[in-house]
């Protein structure tokens, strides 16, 4: 049995409050919610660089970087900086929730088999593919990574996938648990409201000029190049303005290759864009232009859709029951720039097209706020305490200490 409070625990190994890395937003937006309906949330990180240990609610491990681009930590080991409020918290938890199947992950199993607790486990990122792209060896490594998704999600009492994309890959792959397909919401009021001025005043961008947007990392997995090669082909045909918004590994590389199409007057990359100003710059864009083909749910095409944006899209899977071709976006299933330079220009040239691309996501759109999407989490985390309580009758969760 279960008093209304939970105590969950999250444990990640990324963790920012200012990032816009997609595991942040996930973990900030669930426990924002969360809170808000009444649980106590604690989240268990590696350290940040110059980072004090000021939150109640996080428990801070000491960490070293594995990887530089992108800056991946790695807890050093499952000693807390503060070990005292560490056994004080963990030790009232009800449910685990990992972010991550590696350090903190690993921890998270450990205190679900000592305390006989559920865990469940979100994946959030394409390993295989992810160490495919960032360490020079492509075959074994990735083999390995495989191997070890299928181990980690099998050790767990349930799975998060974002997508129908992500659990296709996991059940290929041998995943053998539940798995319930549940994306992350997005804030609908703060993406919704009329356009505004402030961005394009800010870069001094003239009103007859249209505004793309893209937002994200700027990594080559986000396939910026293909972007550029689109937009160089549009600029040819009518003048408009490219923003890059997002800060990354590739960005030096970015911005050479900027140069070489000679299109530097055209594309503006502001660079780290804080959470709480996103939404001005998808109020200055006209289209919203997204290139990448490894999301396992696409965040920011969500944010465009809230925003009324037409968006024109690399057809990906993650974006089943949120993008629809034709009916709030182009989706191009093509490598040739020329395809998506050509579906720019027609939502650009067809007022018509653009509105109704725009009222289509507004009503799709609805499905995927923060509190629709974490009401289904707190039903999976339920589910699995009532499975928990039948197994082992004498154990009393939920609201621990209350």
């Amino acid at each position: 049995m279960y008093n209304t409070c939970m105590k969950i625990g999250f444990f990640t190994d990324a963790y920012s409050v200012s990032s816009r890395h997609g595991v942040d937003v996930s973990i900030t937006t669930h426990k924002k919610t969360l809170k808000r309906m009444g649980h106590d949330i604690y989240i268990y990180a590696p350290r940040e660089n110059d980072r004090k240990n000021e939150s109640d609610d996080i428990i801070y491990f000491k960490s070293i970087r594995i990887l530089k681009n992108p800056d991946l930590k790695y807890a050093i080991n499952f000693w807390p900086i503060s070990q005292k409020k560490y056994r004080e918290r963990v030790a009232e938890l009800d449910i685990i929730h990992a972010h991550t199947p590696f350090s903190l992950g690993l921890l998270a199993k450990r205190v679900s088999e000592r305390q006989q607790i559920p865990l469940i486990y979100t994946y959030h990122t394409f390993y295989p593919d992810y160490f495919g792209i960032y360490l020079k060896e492509k075959k074994l490594i990735p083999k390995i990574a495989k191997e070890y998704d299928t181990w980690f999600c099998n050790s767990c009492d349930a799975i998060i996938a974002p997508s129908q994309k992500i659990k296709n890959f996991l059940t290929d792959i041998g995943v053998s648990k539940d798995i319930h397909i549940l994306p992350t919401g997005i804030d609908l009021k703060k993406f919704s409201g009329k356009k505004n001025q402030l961005i394009r005043n800010r870069f001094k961008i003239g009103s007859d000029l249209p505004v793309l947007l893209s937002v994200g990392r700027i990594a080559r997995e986000k396939n910026p190049d293909f972007l550029l090669e689109a937009f160089s082909i549009l600029l040819k045909k009518r003048g408009a303005v490219l923003i890059l918004a997002g800060h990354g590994p590739y960005l030096n590389k970015l911005k050479r290759r900027i140069r070489e199409l000679r299109i530097e007057k055209s594309v503006i990359l502001p660079g780290h864009i804080p959470y709480e100003e996103i939404h001005h710059y998808y109020r200055a864009a006209d289209v919203f232009v997204f290139a990448s083909k490894t999301e396992t749910q696409g965040l920011v095409a969500l944010e465009a859709m809230a925003s009324g944006l037409p968006v024109v899209a690399v057809k990906d899977d993650a974006f089943d029951n949120m993008l629809i071709d034709q009916k709030n976006s182009f989706l191009i299933d093509s490598d040739d720039p020329k395809d998506f330079s050509a579906k720019i220009e027609t939502v650009l040239a067809n007022q018509k097209i653009a509105e109704s691309f725009a009222n289509y996501s507004l009503k799709i759109v609805r499905n995927f706020s923060e509190e629709e999407t974490t009401k289904k989490l707190e039903q999976i985390y339920r589910q699995y305490l009532d499975i928990n309580a039948k197994v082992l009758p004498d154990k009393v969760t939920g609201g621990k200490g209350n």
